[in-house]
């Protein structure tokens, strides 16, 4: 492959990136109207309502979504290349950030499922709809595991890289720890529902969403 094709193929996986955070901002922001989240405390009637009063934009959301997802594909190869190029070969630090990057792609792709389902039958019960509705935002918000061990990978490779010419420069590495360490209080949203630590909170949403758009921000540039 030539250097200008491998370099033009390059660019396309690292603005897939951005597309990604395009689509889930349009998304969330300005058809399904979940900007900022509706409240946890929420009753099943105040839930049912949401969909009720804005059905077609939560499912034109949710399919721009769930197309945004797939782009999280090229972004995280893209990571990993360079994380092969650290490591010299295919090795633990680079599988680590092609797993935890597919399994953090899924993870962006099911809760607009779960929330398209919700909106597809309105006439469901209140109760069906917001068990959809709650299985939606906890995964969506909480189920953060996968995407840690992306930040660890690439933490670990930007510190332990001693080659000439770096692929990654030193402060990435400790951008991406720190960053790791932001998104841990996140996982109280399962045990609250008013508050700080709710899914509409500081540490629930304001705290990680800044942190995941900065991420993607600075691993494009």
């Amino acid at each position: 492959m030539k250097k200008s094709t491998e370099k033009a193929i390059h660019m396309l996986c690292a603005w897939s990136g951005i597309v990604f955070a395009v689509a889930t901002l349009i998304g969330i922001i300005f058809l399904a109207k979940f900007f900022p989240p509706p409240s946890p405390a929420d009753g099943a009637q105040q839930v049912a309502d949401i969909y009720l009063q804005n059905t077609n934009g939560i499912r034109a959301a949710m399919v721009l979504m769930m197309m945004g997802a797939a782009m999280f594909i090229p972004f995280t190869a893209l990571i990993t290349q360079f994380i092969i190029r650290i490591e010299g070969k295919v090795g633990v630090i680079s599988i680590m950030q092609i797993m935890g990057g597919f399994s953090n792609m899924m993870l962006f792709f099911y809760p607009p499922l779960w929330w398209l389902t919700a909106s597809f039958r309105t006439d469901r019960s209140p109760e069906l709809i917001q068990m959809l509705h709650d299985a939606a935002w906890l995964q969506y918000l909480g189920a953060i595991a996968p995407f840690l061990f992306m930040l660890a990978s690439v933490a670990i490779a930007a510190l332990v890289d001693d080659s000439e010419k770096r692929a990654f420069p030193r402060w990435l590495g400790w951008f991406n720890l720190f960053a790791l360490l932001a998104f841990l209080p996140d996982q109280m949203i399962f045990f609250f529902k008013t508050g700080p630590f709710a899914w509409n909170g500081i540490f629930g949403w304001w705290i990680p969403l800044f942190a995941f758009f900065s991420w993607i921000a600075v691993m494009f540039f």
